[in-house]
């Protein structure tokens, strides 16, 4: 049970809007065809479903159960939601990670970075777009925690995915439009890193 989660998707509209990640959906070509996804925090399932759209098999995870009965009411094939706390979900061999906004204390990060990691099959790529310390420093107002901690850099990225290769590791300034709680300027990080064969 997550009071806080299961109150935010309990509003309308949808807490972060109906839409893919504008990240995500630029850079989809990079999953394997076909391949099976896990999307971490998926919340209503906006980004697995989207995906499970283009022909991919998706998993979505969120500890969220008010999230997670409204993304399987959609019923769309090849999607599927979990109701789970992502510190001891026992990640399956996939073709994709996708982590949108999953923001984690260190410790945990760190550990659900290391499991999703090592559950990539070989070719396999890790999607990654969340805030970056910049967003606090800055006091953008567009999202994300206040814990400077929880947010992403780019020596803490590639300490989590060893050995990856990087097609993006990227720290940038965007304009967010996702539903009522991301909008606005944004500091966010962005990774696109696959896993060597």
């Amino acid at each position: 049970m997550d009071p806080f989660w299961n109150g935010r998707w309990n509003e309308a509209p949808p807490a972060y809007g109906d839409q893919p990640n504008v990240f995500l959906a630029a850079h989809v070509a990079a999953v394997p065809v076909a391949g099976e996804v896990v999307c971490l925090a998926d919340g209503d399932g906006r980004n697995g479903g989207w995906l499970a759209g283009r022909g991919f098999s998706v998993t979505g995870v969120d500890s969220s159960e008010v999230a997670v009965a409204r993304a399987n009411a959609r019923g769309r094939n090849g999607y599927h939601a979990i109701c789970a706390d992502l510190r001891d979900w026992p990640f399956p061999p996939c073709d994709a990670i996708v982590s949108i906004y999953a923001h984690f204390p260190p410790s945990v990060r760190a550990a659900v970075h290391a499991r999703a990691w090592a559950s990539l099959r070989p070719g396999g790529v890790f999607l990654l777009e969340g805030f970056s310390p910049a967003q606090v420093l800055l006091e953008r107002t567009s999202g994300g925690p206040k814990d400077v901690a929880m947010l992403f850099t780019a020596a803490m990225l590639r300490g989590d995915l060893p050995g990856a290769v990087f097609e993006v590791i990227d720290e940038t300034t965007t304009s967010l439009s996702e539903g009522p709680y991301h909008v606005g300027p944004a500091e966010v990080f962005r990774v696109l890193a696959q896993k060597p064969h």
